[in-house]
């Protein structure tokens, strides 16, 4: 049995085992509860493969992992660790679980008993009611029966208190038995459950132990929790500035730019590439085939040499040639929102397809 108390539970369940502790006695909590599965999944094939007479070498590793509980939630987790306490107690010893005189009876069992009965009395009730967290209760009697144990099971790695009550020739040296950590448990059990008589008259406030302030319901854990929620709903530090921004801002802004389609002149009823003619006024420069196509993505080349003039301001050479090359296409239509017969100067024929590809 371990002798140095918990002091942080999560961390003593998430941690190797290298002793039974108080923390074995408590019942799984669904947060275990896959965990528990599991170990005792691998360990039933382990013995399935032992009784089958499989090859060592072959057989899968000794499970050697216990899970433990992490979070006490409830007053009735430690009445059963109590109950499991006196049951572990009672296979090793034998004795009358309801004796109640503490020289009949081993000194864990009546441990067990008191804090138990403290724990389901009507105080305890009545007092459990008036608030809606009772953590620190939780965990204070927790802390209590993990405390008591620890300081008791001491006398199990006394040497000489061992030697001495060792029968010899039927007679043990009783007397040369060290009581202190006996002595020393007893105090301890004794003024804890003084302690929380009165804080269920409410003439005491509880006291706070390492095991709560480092559980989930503490101060420091909850305010940790706020702070972190609170973080994820702050705004981004660069949204206000438009000269710092970050990676994120620049790609998303990117991302919208890319999906505003372009509005060009002419429209393309086929997904093929846009054709321009192979003879150009003198003096004009090819029209880009990417800005002048409707519904692309426009031009996205920054070193583009073409021109990426709108129509409005196209010559009217430049636009004889473009009225001609749309005519002899089958392929290009107008786009009548951005070329106007106006612009044009001739009254079009409509050709819009059922659907225009994109």
């Amino acid at each position: 049995m371990a002798t140095s108390p918990i002091m942080d539970l999560k961390s003593s369940a998430n941690g190797a085992q290298a002793s039974l502790n108080t923390a074995h006695f408590l019942p799984h909590g669904f947060e275990s509860a896959d965990a528990a599965a599991d170990v005792a999944a691998k360990a039933s094939l382990y013995n399935m493969q032992k009784l089958l007479g499989e090859d060592p070498t072959k057989m899968n590793r000794v499970t050697t992992k216990t899970v433990v509980t992490s979070v006490i939630r409830s007053e009735r987790q430690i009445v059963t660790a109590c109950a499991n306490t006196s049951v572990l107690t009672h296979t090793l010893v034998d004795h009358d679980v309801v004796e109640l005189v503490a020289s009949k009876a081993p000194f864990i069992h009546m441990m067990a008993r008191k804090i138990a009965m403290a724990l389901t009395s009507r105080e305890c009730m009545e007092y459990i009611t008036k608030y809606p967290c009772n953590a620190k209760l939780h965990y204070y009697a927790f802390g209590l029966l993990n405390r008591t144990q620890c300081i008791f099971y001491k006398v199990l790695k006394d040497e000489g208190s061992i030697r001495a009550a060792s029968p010899r020739n039927g007679n043990a040296h009783s007397k040369s038995v060290n009581l202190s950590s006996f002595q020393m448990a007893t105090t301890t059990l004794d003024k804890g459950i003084e302690t929380l008589l009165e804080v269920f008259a409410n003439a005491k406030e509880l006291e706070l132990n390492s095991m709560y302030t480092n559980s989930v319901f503490s101060e420091a854990s909850q305010t940790a929790y706020a702070a972190s929620i609170q973080k994820r709903k702050l705004p981004d530090a660069f949204a206000g500035d438009p000269d710092n921004k970050s990676r994120k801002q620049l790609k998303r802004e990117q991302d919208k730019l890319k999906l505003v389609k372009n509005v060009g002149a002419i429209v393309c009823t086929t997904k093929n590439p846009l054709s321009l003619p192979s003879d150009w006024p003198p003096g004009e420069i090819p029209l880009c085939p990417a800005t002048l196509r409707n519904g692309s993505k426009g031009c996205t080349r920054g070193n583009c040499t073409k021109n990426h003039t709108k129509i409005e301001h196209w010559s009217k050479a430049l636009i004889k040639c473009m009225i001609s090359h749309v005519d002899k296409s089958s392929e290009l239509i107008w786009n009548t929102v951005v070329a106007t017969p106006e612009i044009l100067g001739l009254q079009l024929n409509s050709r819009i397809p059922k659907k225009v590809p994109t």
